[in-house]
This record gives C-alpha cells, structure tokens and sequence, in this order.
C-alpha cells in the first residue's frame, strides 16, 4: 500500500527546512579575544628590557621586550661604519683618473716615437687595471652594505614585537630572566574585534549561514545590544551534544571588557 502524504505537508516540510532562525529565537554563547597570542623570541637569551605591562594596549609592529644584544649591536656599528666608508672607492677613482692622464701623455709620446708599442700596451693595461679596482670597490661597497643589513637583522632576532593591535593580558618573564626555546614572554590579545563563540541545536543546520546579521547581548555590566555578523559555521556536527558550532565576528572600536563574558545570540 502506498502511503500519499499531502501537499501541503510537503510545502510545510520544505519551508521548516530553508526558513531562517526564527525572530527573537535566543542562544547562549561565549565573548572571546579574536585572536590570543603568546609571544616568544626568535632567539635564546637573557631578557634585557620588558617594557610593556598587563593592561596595556599595544599596536601591531610595536616592541614589547629585548634580549641582551651587546654582540650584534657592535657588529651593527661596524658593519654600518663599512657601509657608510667611501673611501676605497675615492682612492681608486683618483688612481683612475691618474693612469687616464698618463695613457693620454704617452699616446703622444708614441706617437712621436719617444715610447716604445711595449711601453704604451703597458700603459693601456695599467689603465685598465685601474678601472676594474673602481668596479671592485663598488662591489665591496655593496657586500659591506649587505652585511650592514644581515648584522641588523641578527640584531633584531633579539627584539620581540608583537604582531597584531591588541591588549596585554599576562606577562610570563621579568628583565634578567633568561628566556630558552619554546617560552613565551607575555600574551596579547585582540579585542577589536571579538568573537563570540556559540553551539546551536542540529535542527537549525542550514538555518544559519556565513554573513546572517546576529543580534549580541553581552551579560552585565555591559548590558548592551551588539551587532555581529555570522563568520564560521561549522561544517562538521559534534555529534555528542547534537550541536553545529557559529562564530560571530564583533566588531569592538570602543575596546569594551567584552573578552570572558557570556552572552546571547538573537537572530
């Protein structure tokens, strides 16, 4: 026997599955950095220079401690006093300059037959002799400014900068401490902007999708509604709690103390 179920049980069926969350339908979610960095050197060493406190606002870019560097900082000025020497290049233009005149002085001398071809082939490779020591101070010229660009970046292994804009919420190493491979000296985190972080029902699969404009009410003493916008939906169901998981992208410009805060999503 075949079993006709009616149309518009169908239609109701189909609407149920594409229709988006319902209006003023609440779910609880958490407020998060969007991103928590603990920061370590490039390099081993003793840390010569923390400058930077928990609370703190950092940007991106700026240096937040150093290590003890007295090595490359000397090899950084003599690299650069090499670098910035134009001597071997004068004295070998002027020695240019010098063998110019005398190949023109013995041009006319052989050309009145006082020198000999042997004298004045001799003259012509001394002159080229003295060109190539130009090119060749050029080039020494530029290695020495290459190695002035090797011996700062050495020096910066030691500096330690964070990479994105954010707050200063724990620091992990004094000044003095020595810092080894694989330790971290504070950990930054963004707060503009913020995530929250939220697991829906399964029956809301397809429901909710990347770029939904989501309503955000943070617990007290924020107490305010937020606007956030669907960034991740979860392609993979946990399958224990029968829940997908959302991240809602908030953008923060005031840097309120969301970060840590419960909330709820309303779509």
């Amino acid at each position: 026997m075949v079993c006709r179920v009616p149309f518009a049980v169908l239609l109701l069926l189909v609407v149920l599955l594409v229709a988006p969350a319902a209006a003023g339908e609440r779910h609880e979610c958490l407020i998060e950095p969007w991103e928590l960095v603990r920061l370590g050197a490039r390099n081993t060493g003793v840390l010569e220079d923390v400058s930077v406190d928990r609370g703190d606002e950092v940007a991106k870019g700026e240096t937040i401690a150093s290590l003890s560097s007295e090595v490359e900082r000397a090899a950084v000025a003599l690299a650069q006093k090499k670098a910035e020497s134009t001597t071997l290049i004068e004295l070998a233009q002027a020695r240019s300059e010098f063998e110019k005149l005398s190949i023109d002085r013995n041009a006319t001398l052989f050309d009145r037959n006082v020198i000999s071809p042997r004298q004045m082939d001799e003259s012509k490779a001394t002159y080229r002799i003295a060109e190539l020591r130009v090119a060749e101070a050029q080039l020494e010229r530029e290695l020495a400014e290459l190695e002035y660009h090797r011996a700062l970046a050495l020096h910066d292994l030691k500096t330690v900068r964070t990479p994105i804009s954010g707050v200063v919420v724990e620091i992990n190493r004094s000044e003095g401490e020595y810092l080894a491979e694989g330790d971290h000296v504070a950990s930054i985190a963004q707060i503009d902007p913020v995530r929250a972080e939220a697991f829906l029902p399964l029956e809301m699969l397809g429901r909710v999708k990347e770029g939904d404009v989501v309503r955000v009410f943070p617990q007290e003493p924020v107490g305010r509604e937020l606007k956030g916008v669907v960034d991740v939906v979860d392609r993979v169901v946990e399958a224990r709690s029968g829940t997908i998981g959302i991240r809602v992208r908030v953008e923060n410009p005031e840097k309120l103390t969301l970060a840590g805060l419960r909330c709820e999503l309303e779509f």
